[in-house]
């Protein structure tokens, strides 16, 4: 599929006239709109990730991957309660999955609620100790508390 190997070689304008095309033809698909949405989130266009993710979540009300995406969206757009929300949803359907509590850890990184945060990016490390991301996280958790000065939440 063609919007999908745009996507992953992150030439996002190919990406989003595929995806566009595929979902012309199939608009009942909720995983065109998913990925849609995350070539939007990619690019920042929270707005219209949001709008993207809504129609697959609509479609899939459980898929864990699709409430990630929209709650992501949703906290960068601003909606911080609203988009941790969605998070929780989506880690409730799958406790192990990295990418989502990657994602919970990053959001309570941005609220300095630091032992949240970590707890979250420490559960990634142990699932997948190999996970780049999870590291990474955990890593700006430490420097964000040594730039604070601060050992707890604020």
């Amino acid at each position: 599929y063609l919007g999908d190997i745009y996507l992953t070689l992150r030439q996002l304008n190919m990406a989003e006239n595929h995806i566009k095309k595929a979902i012309d033809c199939s608009p009942d698909n909720p995983s065109y709109h998913y990925l849609l949405g995350f070539t939007y989130s990619i690019q920042r266009r929270w707005d219209k990730a949001i709008g993207e993710f809504e129609v697959a979540v609509n479609k899939e009300p459980n898929n864990d991957e699709y409430l990630r995406g929209l709650g992501w969206a949703i906290h960068c757009a601003g909606d911080k309660a609203k988009g941790l929300a969605y998070l929780h949803r989506a880690i409730d359907l799958a406790p192990t999955n990295v990418n989502i509590l990657t994602d919970l850890a990053a959001a309570y990184l941005s609220a300095l609620q630091f032992n949240k945060a970590r707890e979250y990016a420490q559960r990634a490390v142990r699932i997948d100790p190999d996970s780049n991301v999870a590291r990474e996280v955990l890593d700006n958790i430490d420097r964000f508390q040594k730039y604070l000065g601060q050992s707890g939440e604020r």
